[in-house]
């Protein structure tokens, strides 16, 4: 609350997402920023099932059901109605929701979903097309290593190729060799070996603009005719370092401990939606990593994980949400062009329904959230400043919300119920039905009346001078 002057008029409601909320999320990113300016306050809500969220002691299929997208959809909403009966909001409260990666997905979705309940949203990196076989991640990282160096695309596909070949042999002493190359375990699945080398090189890659762990790396393979497995060591090694992280974390096989207080209990429940969900497997693309990490394999980790026979249904779930070209309004995209998440987002701008798109060359995974700084490279200073300006613009442009007598609030103007009308929704319009009978009754009932007058009119009146009319006859003649 410390850019508020008496009761919140504004929000900046930040989501939380697949892992442990921190307060550094909000107090250091840009859109403290947008904070400032509007003198807003700022709350952030962490995801269901995710750190310090968690509804039940175990993570098992049975309790998980509960971990859906609607659900941590009306979660959102939930907490949006517990903020405005807080004594330190103002009644005509209005919000603004932000969101990177998954988070900026539900950012869009809570537009799409709940639209009367916020202004905007800042949409982060958000892959928004649900895909199983999500071949394109694989693809994008090999595109990235080609443009810093087809030598060090081609070195790193011969240290894969190595690696595989070594798996597929099924000699022991050499699978053992590999394993402890990597720091994996004896006891962690062959083919996940793969998986853990081939996701911390896409790590290196998503966090680049971060991390900087790439263009040493593909210096090294510069040198290099057979790829240089020593300069993949050193990169690798650097980046569990930097992220804290261990082998085990990437093993997707690993995450069989349900109690919701264990190290894989984050990774745990983000299984549970990817498989029953969202899918996004980042599957062979023939370009990069090993062939054996196909949709087979994943079925493997859903089954043993979670009993689930069958991936998530990719149809349903986009057209419940729309996929790539959701219809909702006021949304605002941003995606880094170093971010292989970008081939699932939106980057085309729509007018008509106010949705704005950019894509900031050279950046990853979420550039657009980290604090303003005087070391951010002009595209990305200038993205910033594109977001912020434009959700201040919406924020204060006359809107409709808590105006609307009987109707919903889009785009600052009331959409009314049926059978009501006016700026406001407060005028009450006949149905078309109830008109088109009253139109017939109007017209018909004195048509059909002056019909009877005139039948009458012949029975009683006409008719009856006729018989008296008619001469009387005796029975003489």
């Amino acid at each position: 609350m410390e850019y508020v002057s008496g009761k919140a008029k504004k929000v900046v409601l930040y989501i939380g997402g697949e892992s442990t909320f921190r307060e550094k999320s909000v107090i250091s990113g840009s859109c403290i920023e947008l904070a400032k300016r509007e003198k807003a306050a700022i709350y952030g809500l962490e995801h269901r099932f995710f750190g310090e969220s968690m509804p039940f002691d175990e993570l098992t299929s049975q309790n998980l059901a509960y971990l859906t997208i609607d659900q941590a959809l009306y979660d959102l909403a939930a907490f949006i109605d517990f903020i405005k009966s807080l004594p330190t909001s103002a009644e005509d409260i209005s919000f603004v929701v932000v969101g990177g990666s998954y988070p900026g997905s539900l950012s869009s979705w809570f537009r799409l979903k709940f639209p009367h309940l916020t202004v905007a949203s800042w949409s982060s990196s958000a892959p928004l097309h649900i895909k199983n076989d999500f071949t394109e991640y694989d693809s994008y990282v090999a595109d990235q290593l080609k443009l810093l160096s087809p030598k060090c695309l081609n070195n790193t596909r011969k240290i894969f190729e190595k690696a595989h070949q070594r798996i597929a042999s099924g000699n022991p002493q050499e699978i053992a060799d590999l394993k402890h190359e990597l720091s994996v375990l004896d006891t962690q699945d062959d083919v996940s070996t793969l998986y853990v080398m081939t996701d911390v090189l896409a790590a290196a890659v998503q966090y680049n603009s971060r991390y900087n762990l790439l263009s040493s790396y593909c210096y090294n393979q510069e040198n290099s005719d057979d790829g240089n497995y020593t300069a993949f060591i050193e990169m690798y090694n650097n980046l569990l370092k930097t992220m804290g992280s261990t082998p085990l974390d990437f093993d997707l096989l690993e995450q069989t401990n349900t109690s919701s207080k264990s190290p894989i209990a984050n990774g745990r429940s983000w299984s549970w939606m990817t498989c029953n969900e969202v899918g996004w497997f980042q599957t062979n693309s023939n370009r990069l990593r090993s062939s054996f990490l196909n949709l087979s394999y994943f079925n493997r980790v859903c089954k043993t994980l979670f009993n689930l026979d069958e991936l998530a249904d990719e149809a349903e779930v986009n057209r419940r949400y729309g996929g790539q070209n959701p219809r909702q309004t006021r949304v605002f995209f941003l995606n880094g062009a170093v971010d292989p998440w970008s081939t699932l987002s939106v980057h085309v701008p729509d007018e008509s329904i106010e949705r704005f798109s950019i894509v900031i060359p050279d950046e990853s995974h979420c550039a657009d959230l980290y604090p303003l700084s005087d070391a951010d490279r002009t595209p990305l200073k200038n993205a910033k400043q594109a977001v912020i300006n434009q959700i201040s613009k919406w924020w204060n442009e006359p809107i409709c919300n808590g105006t609307c007598k009987n109707g919903v609030c889009l785009a600052g103007r009331c959409v009314c119920n049926k059978g009501y009308g006016g700026d406001i929704c407060d005028i009450q319009i006949v149905d078309k039905y109830y008109l088109d009978v009253a139109i017939i009754c109007g017209v018909s009932i004195p048509v059909v009346s002056v019909v009877i007058i005139i039948l009458c009119s012949w029975i009683f009146v006409y008719r009856r001078r006729k018989i008296n009319e008619t001469p009387l006859l005796s029975s003489a003649q």
